[in-house]
């Protein structure tokens, strides 16, 4: 089963050190109510991993990821709005559950933290739990723990990273986004 790609379709991956291309305002303290990012991911669980590229996006109501091969090639789709989540991995079957955290639990025994995410792409905190933020010298975060979480920053440009690597447990989810597009 290709239940890696639900994690993929999620969050993201590392790789090269060049800064993406960013359109729009930056955060600026507040999170984007929407965003367009694009970039390639990898995820490693256990002894295993993937790789492929990524597209996401995120609306106030809805978000779509699209999930390419290392060479482009579609692989699988997920829809999550106010109705739930679908994900589509281009069979003809249709995954489905209220919510992502439960299509992931059900597909892969763990939950993704999606609600978190796109919080944590724009290096920012889920607002209403508590987190611990490091620093660099800038005054950028280089590090964010929030809901069992790590989250290492690098590759800024302007004031959104370019580069995520997400850890929990046995797991690690690398993003490296080559081009952001924000709306406030």
């Amino acid at each position: 089963m290709r239940a890696w790609l639900l994690s993929a379709c999620l969050v993201f991956m590392a790789g090269c050190s060049s800064l993406p291309t960013v359109v729009g305002s930056p955060a600026g303290g507040k999170p984007a109510t929407s965003f367009d990012l694009s970039g390639r991911l990898g995820v490693k669980y256990k002894k295993g991993g993937q790789y492929g590229q990524l597209s996401w996006r995120h609306r106030e109501s809805r978000d779509e990821i699209d999930l390419r091969s290392p060479i482009g090639t579609q692989l699988a789709r997920l829809d999550i709005d106010s109705s739930g989540a679908r994900l589509d991995l281009g069979d003809g079957a249709i995954h489905a559950a209220p919510t992502v955290e439960g299509l992931s639990r059900e597909l892969l025994g763990w939950e993704l933290p999606l609600s978190g995410l796109r919080y944590w792409v724009q290096a920012m905190p889920e607002p209403g739990g508590p987190a611990s933020i490091e620093r660099d010298e800038q005054g950028r975060p280089c590090r964010l723990e929030q809901a069992g979480w790590t989250i290492d920053y690098d590759n800024y440009a302007q004031a959104l990273p370019g580069k995520l690597i997400l850890r929990r447990q046995a797991l690690e989810i690398r993003l490296v986004i080559d081009d952001w597009n924000l709306t406030p």
